[in-house]
C-alpha cells in the first residue's frame, strides 16, 4: 500500500485536477454541478480550507485549494466519495467515477496564483466550449466579476494582487483576463509536482519533505497492530464475516490507517478485500473522537 505522501503544511496551495474514469463525463446536467458545489461548500466549513478558483468541465475539474491544518487528501477523499455516491445512486450504478487518485501540484501562491487562476478560467475557451471565460457558468470567473452571489470562492488574495484599491479590483480582474498574453501551465522549465522558483522548490523539498504526522508501515505491521489493539487477526480483517462487531472494527482500522499513513480508501479497501463504497460509508459513520479510533491511530504513530 505504501506511497509517498503529499507535501502538507498549513497554508499550502495546490492546483488540483480530478478526472472522470476513462474520460467519462462526471457532470450530466446543471443539478450535478450544483450538488458538487454544495459538497465543496460543506467541506469548507468542515475542513477549514479555501478555494481560490475552480472550473467544472464535463469530464474533469480544476480547483486551487489552500489548506489549513488538515491535509489535502482528507478534503479530496470526502469530496470524491460523496459525489460518487450521489452519481451512483442517480444513475443506478456501482463503480469508480473518478480516474484513480486526484492530481495535485503544490504551487507558490505568491508567485503563481495569478497564472494558474487565469489558466483555469480559460480552460473552457481553450477546449472550444466557450468564446470567453465569462461565458462559462461553471467556473469562479463569474465570482471575480461579481456576477454571482453566495460564492464558495475566496477572492481576496488574488484581487489584492491585481489592485490595492478595493473599488477597482473587478475592473482590474477583467483587464487581467482580457490580456493576450499566452498562459503556459505548468510554467516553462518547471517539472514535477512543485511549482515555484528554485528557492521555493528547495525549501519545500528540505523543510516539508512529508507531513510529519504520516508514517509508513508494512501491511504486516498494520495487521499486527490490529490484532494487539482491536483483537482481530488478518483473517478477521479480510473475512466476509460480519459477526462480533467486525464491520465496525474494519472501519476503525481503515479510518486510522487512512488518516495516519495517507493511504487512499480505495487502496485500503482492496487490501481488506472489501467494496470501497461500503467501507467508505462505515468510515464516515465514525467520529474522530471515537476512543477506539484515537487509540489505534496513536498505536500507529508510536
Amino acid at each position: 500500500m505504501a506511497r509517498k505522501p503529499r507535501i502538507h503544511y498549513s497554508g499550502a496551495t495546490y492546483h488540483v485536477m480530478l478526472r472522470g474514469n476513462g474520460g467519462q463525463d462526471i457532470f450530466h446536467n446543471e443539478k450535478d454541478g450544483q450538488v458538487f458545489r454544495s459538497i465543496i461548500a460543506d467541506g469548507l466549513d468542515r475542513f477549514g480550507h479555501k478555494i481560490h478558483a475552480f472550473c467544472f468541465m464535463p469530464n474533469h475539474v480544476h480547483m486551487v485549494i489552500e489548506v489549513d491544518a488538515l491535509p489535502l487528501s482528507k478534503i479530496m477523499q470526502n469530496l470524491a466519495f460523496r459525489y460518487t455516491r450521489y452519481i451512483n445512486k442517480k444513475l443506478d450504478t456501482d463503480g469508480h467515477l473518478f480516474q484513480g487518485r486526484y492530481k495535485a501540484l503544490l504551487i507558490d501562491g505568491d508567485s503563481y496564483l495569478l497564472t494558474v487562476v487565469r489558466y483555469i478560467h480559460n480552460n473552457p475557451v481553450d477546449a472550444g466550449l466557450a468564446k470567453a471565460a465569462t461565458d462559462w457558468l461553471w467556473s469562479s470567473d463569474r465570482s471575480y466579476r461579481n456576477k454571482v452571489a453566495g460564492t464558495i470562492v475566496h477572492t481576496d488574495k488574488l484581487m489584492s494582487m491585481l489592485s490595492s484599491s478595493t473599488g477597482g479590483r473587478t475592473k482590474a480582474y477583467a483587464h487581467f483576463m482580457a490580456s493576450d498574453a499566452k498562459v503556459t501551465w505548468p510554467p516553462d522549465g518547471i517539472k514535477g509536482e512543485i511549482i515555484g522558483d528554485k528557492k521555493f522548490i528547495a525549501k519545500m523539498a528540505a523543510g516539508h519533505s512529508a507531513d510529519k504526522q504520516y508514517v509508513h508501515l508494512s501491511a504486516k505491521a498494520l495487521y499486527d497492530l490490529a490484532e494487539s489493539q482491536l483483537g482481530m487477526t488478518k483473517k478477521d480483517l479480510i473475512s466476509p464475516s460480519r459477526t462480533g462487531g467486525l464491520p465496525k472494527k474494519r472501519a476503525i482500522f481503515a479510518k486510522a490507517v487512512h488518516e495516519t499513513c495517507d493511504y487512499s480508501m480505495a487502496e485500503i479497501a482492496k487490501t481488506l478485500k472489501r467494496d470501497g463504497s461500503s467501507l467508505g460509508r462505515l468510515v464516515c459513520k465514525l467520529d474522530d473522537s471515537d476512543p477506539d479510533v484515537k487509540a489505534f491511530k496513536a498505536a500507529i504513530l508510536n
